[in-house]
This record gives structure tokens, C-alpha cells and sequence, in this order.
């Protein structure tokens, strides 16, 4: 690196910046890994579950001693590792809407097969 002269303002010449230190590369790489994360999640997320909501329904239905009035379905994560499994709710109602019977079935959301309680 020269010496600079007296009276010269000029700014000395800065060593050439590594590829890591620019702000693109940072904003580059944090998206490249947002994405794959994505993907990822969402590849595990479908894959576990094959048994579909209505299919659900008419297993639960199957099961149930009593013809039904309502039916409540949700898709919860159950065990470890975590596993889909359908909670559909059978029930009948009384004249002031409050339930009368119900039934709680589990339905595995890769297999179909009702899982004990």
C-alpha cells in the first residue's frame, strides 16, 4: 500500500470485501433457508395424512351406535413421534340445543382404523 503524499485527501484504497460481508448474500442466503424450511415442512405435513375428512366422518359414523344429529371433526397430533389422527364428534341434541348422547371416535389419519381410546 503506497504512503500517501502530504496534502492528498483522497480516501486510501480499502481491501476488496468477502462475498459474506455484503448485505445481498445475507438477505440471499436468510430466503434460500426460509424456503427450504418451507418445503420441508410442508412435504412432512402432507404426507401424513391420507385418510380424508369425509372418509373420516363415515368411519365414525360406522362406529356409532345411534344416528347422529351433529358431527364436530378435528385433526389433532397425537403420540411421539406425532401422528394424524381425526377426533370426530357424534351427537344428538336436546329441544334447548344441549347434548343428549355422544360418541367420540378416533380415526388414525394414515390408516382409517379407529384408534382405541
Amino acid at each position: 500500500m503506497p504512503t500517501p503524499l502530504p496534502g492528498d485527501t483522497r480516501p486510501a484504497p480499502s481491501a476488496p470485501r468477502d462475498l459474506r460481508d455484503s448485505r445481498l448474500f445475507r438477505v440471499a442466503a436468510l430466503a434460500a433457508v426460509l424456503l427450504v424450511a418451507l418445503l420441508v415442512s410442508r412435504s412432512c405435513a402432507a404426507s401424513d395424512r391420507q385418510v380424508s375428512q369425509e372418509r373420516a366422518i363415515s368411519i365414525a359414523r360406522a362406529a356409532t351406535p345411534f344416528e347422529p344429529d351433529k358431527v364436530q371433526i378435528r385433526l389433532v397430533q397425537q403420540g411421539i413421534p406425532p401422528r394424524a389422527v381425526w377426533a370426530v364428534s357424534l351427537y344428538n341434541v336436546g329441544p334447548s340445543d344441549i347434548p343428549t348422547r355422544v360418541n367420540l371416535v378416533l380415526v388414525d389419519g394414515r390408516t382409517g382404523v379407529i384408534v382405541p381410546r
